[in-house]
């Protein structure tokens, strides 16, 4: 039952490349300290914003990468490179 769990969240994550959501996490941070240091002259708005805009982020981006891979599924079955996607192959 764990396996097939794992295995599930595994094909979530390729679904929706979670590692690129991480990864764009470090930029809204940067804009959150940029545009916190202008507006406030300190460093951090403050943990409920933080955690509200990395939500925002999560949500928005994982949204539109699985809505891609579903649009794109009949696509995707002819190339090479994408028909094995959990999208695809199911």
């Amino acid at each position: 039952m764990l396996k097939k769990i794992t295995h599930k969240i595994k094909a979530l994550s390729e679904l929706v490349a979670l590692e690129h959501t991480i990864f764009s996490s470090m930029f809204l941070l940067m804009a959150m300290v940029i545009s916190s240091y202008q507006k406030n002259q300190t460093l951090f708005f403050g943990l409920e914003t933080l955690i509200l805009c990395f939500l925002a982020l999560f949500g928005a981006r994982n949204f539109a990468m699985g809505f891609n891979r579903l649009v794109d599924r009949d696509i995707d079955k002819d190339n090479p490179r994408t028909k094995n996607r959990p999208s695809v192959d199911g």
